[in-house]
């Protein structure tokens, strides 16, 4: 896509933004713009930034941007060396370990509320989500592997677990152009434990729920992906 289709693409999703937010400020409009930009990869890793050109492509002030690279950075998205120049961050084999360690620490004990607390239409979702993992095609999986997680994560509803997951949300969708190749050689036991998980928070069996859900994260994290 060459710099005018970006520009133009650029103000369509902006507008959008406005449409849903009308007090939304210039800076988190680009902020969103930008970060999305990041979490999809459109932006890749290790690319360098010009506050220049940034300001171009996104359709606002040089001081916006500054804005922007500076909470960005503060979140993790953005390096910034000691000559002040922005790149994106790398994925690394390290952030996406300590990623998954996080999700051990709470993801089965959100499955343990999940059972106690979910809804029909909750339990509804995670099913859904637990099917589209009976897949073979890997980017499909990986989809259905997020949706799985956070259709549990809702259903727990703890406001705490949910902000705290949110956080890395972001950071595991982008992570799947690290990781997707090896998805594949977990598939099936994938799809099989969100089956196991699914039924356990149906029967509303907090402690199946909270064991299920805990080898299932180590399964990941043993396979890195």
């Amino acid at each position: 896509m060459n710099e005018s289709a970006i520009k133009e693409s650029n103000q369509a999703r902006a507008q959008l933004l406005r449409e849903q937010n009308p007090f939304i400020m210039a800076n988190e409009v680009v902020y969103e713009l930008m970060l999305a930009d990041i979490v999809s990869c459109k932006l890749k890793p290790g690319e360098a930034l010009r506050e220049e050109q940034c300001a171009e492509l996104y359709g606002c002030s040089r001081s916006t941007i500054r804005k922007v690279f500076d909470r960005l950075v503060d979140e993790d998205w953005l390096d910034r060396s000691e000559s002040h120049r922005i790149r994106i961050r790398k994925l690394s084999m390290e952030n996406h370990m300590e990623t998954m360690e996080f999700r051990m620490a709470i993801e089965p004990a959100a499955a343990r509320l999940a059972a106690r607390c979910r809804t029909r239409e909750e339990l509804h979702e995670i099913e859904q989500s637990a099917m589209q993992c009976d897949t073979t095609d890997i980017h499909q999986l990986y989809i259905g592997d997020l949706k799985f997680h956070r259709a549990v994560m809702i259903a727990c509803k703890n406001r705490y677990f949910i902000n705290a997951y949110k956080m890395i949300d972001l950071h595991m969708s982008r992570a799947k152009l690290f990781t997707s190749v090896d998805f594949e050689d977990v598939c099936k036991e994938c799809f099989q434990e969100h089956l196991q998980i699914y039924q356990a928070i149906k029967e509303r069996d907090g402690a199946a729920a909270y064991k299920l859900a805990r080898q299932h994260i180590k399964m990941m994290l043993d396979a890195k992906v």
